[in-house]
C-alpha cells in the first residue's frame, strides 16, 4: 500500500474538490465514520483532469448516510447506495464492499451488498487506476492496490484476476476500452488476453447496461477508438448485431467496418485518419499503414494492438463525467469526400466530427443526437436525395431492430427521427423563408442543428447552409417572446396571438344579437 508520492499528482489534489463533496466527507467524519474520496475523481484530479462527479467511499451503511443528509435519497438493489442532491449536482455515496461470495462454476454478480473494511472495498473494484482514495484529513492518496504506479506508466489493469474479474461483471470490458480511448491509455497485456477469451460473455449483461454504456462511449470524446477497440475485442457485433450487420459484407458487417476506416478523399486519394500506436515489436506486424496505397491492403495491415493502444501523452482538463476526456487527435476539417454508399466509411467520420464537437464544447450531447450519428450513414442517400416518405421509411426500416433488441426508449428514438427528417429540410437550399422559420420555432430544432454541424465536419457537404440556421437559432433566441410564432404544435398563431373560439351555441346565438327570438321549444 502506498500512502501518496512526492512529487506527483498527489499534492494538487485538495485544491480542486468540490466544495459539496467536502461538505460531505467532512459530515461523515464528524460523525466517527471513515471516509474517503473515491474512484475516477481521483483518478481524474491526479492525472491534472478536472472531473465533473465526485464519488465517496465511507464505512457508514446506507441507512446511516440517509440519517445524516436530508437532501439524500437510497437507490438500488444489486448495488444499494446513497445520492446526496446539491441542486443538480448529485454526490454518489457508497458504503465500503468486499467481494460477494461467488458460485464456482458461474462467478456472474447478481448481488453486491456485503459491507467491508477500505482495503476490501479497494480490492473488489475492477481497474487499479479506480481503486484510489483520497484522505481529505492527510491530503494523501490511499493505495491498495499499486493504481498511481498505473496511471505513471498509462496502463489499464485489472485489480486482481483479469478473466474472474471480467466473468463476474462482462460490462468491465466495454469499461477497460472506455478508459484506454479517452485516458489515452494501453490496456496490460494480461488483460487485453481475457477481453479477448471473455468477449462472448458481453451478451450477459443487461440490455438496459449495454445501452447506457455505448452512449457513454459516444459521448466521450474518443468514440471512434471506442468502437476501433470494440471491434477488434469482437465485443461490437455481439452487443449491436442488428446494427452491424447493416453495413453489409458477408457476415456481421465488421468486415466492412474495417475496410471503411480507410476512405477515398475527393480527388481520389486514400485518406487514413490518423490512429496513434506503440512501436511494434520485431515479432509483431505493422500497424496500421496510413501511407497512400491499395485500400484493400492498408485495412489488412491493421492489427488489433495497434489500435488497443494509444498515445500516452496527458491530455488537457475535461468536464466529462466519471472519466476525463482525452488529449485526442485535434480538430480537423474534412474535404468533401466520396462517401455515397459507403455507409462504413461515412460511420467513421460522424464518430470523428462528433468527438471534434464533444472535446470543442464540453457538451454533454442527448441520446437522440447520438442515435442520429450511428444511423445517419445508414440513410445517407435518403437523406440527400430520397422524398421525404422514402426517408421516413429508411429510417424506420434501419433504427426499428436495433431500439427492438436494446429497448431504447420512445422519446430518444422519436426525437432521433424528428432530427434526420429535419436535416433533410435543413440542406435542402430550396427551402423558403417561411418554412426556415417553421423549422427554427420546433422543440427539436437545438438537437437538429448541433446534428447538421456534426454532419457538415463529417461529410464536408452543405456548408453554406450551417451559418443561415446558426444566425436563424441566434435571432429566434434573441427574439422577445411576444414576436416568436406558435410553432405550429398548438398555441397561439403568428405574432403569438391567441385564436378566437367560437361561441357556444353557434347560430342561435347570433340570433340574439340580431334581435331574432329563438323558436319556442316544446314543454
Amino acid at each position: 500500500m502506498s500512502d501518496g508520492k512526492q512529487g506527483t499528482g498527489a499534492e494538487r489534489i485538495f485544491g480542486h474538490i468540490d466544495p459539496d463533496a467536502m461538505k460531505v466527507v467532512r459530515r461523515l467524519l464528524t460523525a466517527g465514520h471513515e471516509a474517503y474520496l473515491v474512484g475516477g475523481c481521483v483518478r481524474d484530479l491526479y492525472l491534472g483532469h478536472r472531473p465533473k462527479d465526485f464519488d465517496i467511499a465511507t464505512s457508514a451503511t446506507p441507512e446511516a448516510i440517509r440519517k445524516l443528509f436530508r437532501n439524500s435519497r437510497v437507490i438500488g438493489r444489486r448495488f444499494k447506495l446513497v445520492h446526496v442532491f446539491f441542486g443538480s449536482k448529485i454526490m454518489e455515496t457508497s458504503t465500503f464492499r468486499t467481494a460477494p461470495k461467488q458460485d464456482d462454476d458461474d462467478p456472474l454478480i447478481t448481488h453486491d451488498n456485503e459491507w467491508g473494511s477500505v482495503e476490501d472495498d479497494a480490492r473488489r473494484r475492477d481497474f487499479t487506476i479506480n481503486g484510489l482514495f483520497y484522505d481529505v484529513e492527510t491530503r494523501r492518496i490511499v493505495d491498495f492496490v499499486d493504481g498511481m504506479d498505473d496511471l505513471d506508466r498509462s496502463v489499464v489493469r485489472t485489480i486482481g484476476d483479469p478473466e474472474l474479474r471480467f466473468r463476474e461483471d462482462p460490462v468491465r470490458m466495454i469499461r477497460a476500452v472506455k478508459f484506454a480511448a479517452r485516458l489515452n491509455f494501453q490496456i496490460e497485456d494480461a488483460t487485453w488476453q481475457a477481453l479477448l477469451d471473455v468477449a462472448p460473455d458481453i451478451v450477459r449483461s443487461s440490455r438496459a447496461r449495454l445501452l447506457e454504456e455505448i452512449y457513454k462511449l459516444l459521448r466521450s470524446g474518443a468514440s471512434r477508438k471506442c468502437f476501433e477497440l470494440l471491434i477488434d475485442s469482437g465485443m461490437l457485433h455481439r452487443i449491436m448485431p442488428s446494427y452491424t450487420t447493416q453495413f453489409g459484407g458477408n457476415d456481421d458487417g465488421i468486415a466492412a467496418l474495417k475496410s471503411g476506416r480507410i476512405v477515398l478523399g475527393a480527388d481520389g486519394s486514400v485518406f487514413t485518419p490518423p490512429t496513434a500506436a506503440p512501436e511494434p515489436s520485431p515479432d509483431e506486424p505493422p500497424a496500421e499503414t496510413a501511407a497512400a496505397g491499395d485500400a484493400e491492403t492498408a485495412a489488412q495491415a491493421t492489427s488489433e494492438d495497434a489500435t488497443r493502444a494509444v498515445a500516452t501523452e496527458p491530455g488537457p482538463d475535461s468536464a466529462e463525467t466519471d472519466d476525463a476526456s482525452t488529449d485526442a487527435e485535434p480538430a480537423r476539417p474534412h474535404d468533401t469526400l466520396q462517401l455515397d454508399g459507403h455507409p462504413p466509411a461515412l460511420l467513421w467520420h460522424h464518430l470523428d466530427a462528433l468527438d471534434d464537437y464533444v472535446r470543442e464544447t464540453r457538451a454533454d450531447v442527448v441520446n437522440g443526437v447520438l442515435q442520429a450519428v450511428l444511423f445517419a450513414p445508414l440513410v445517407h442517400v435518403e437523406m440527400t436525395e430520397g422524398s421525404r416518405q422514402t426517408l421516413d421509411r429508411a429510417i424506420e426500416r434501419v433504427m426499428t431492430p436495433v431500439a427492438t433488441s436494446f429497448g431504447v426508449a420512445r422519446r430518444d428514438r422519436e426525437l432521433a427521427r424528428q432530427i434526420l427528417m429535419a436535416h433533410r429540410r435543413m440542406t435542402d437550399q430550396r427551402s423558403r423563408r417561411r418554412r426556415r422559420g417553421t423549422t427554427a420555432q420546433r422543440e427539436y430544432f437545438h438537437d437538429a442543428l448541433i446534428f447538421l454541424g456534426i454532419s457538415v465536419r463529417a461529410t464536408g457537404g452543405h456548408g453554406p447552409e450551417l451559418p443561415r440556421w446558426e444566425a436563424l437559432a441566434v435571432a429566434q433566441a434573441t427574439a422577445p417572446k411576444s414576436s416568436r410564432g406558435g410553432g405550429g404544435d398548438g398555441g397561439g398563431g403568428e405574432g403569438g396571438r391567441k385564436r378566437s373560439r367560437r361561441r357556444r351555441g353557434g347560430r342561435r346565438n347570433k340570433k340574439h344579437e340580431t334581435g331574432e327570438r329563438p323558436a319556442a321549444q316544446d314543454g
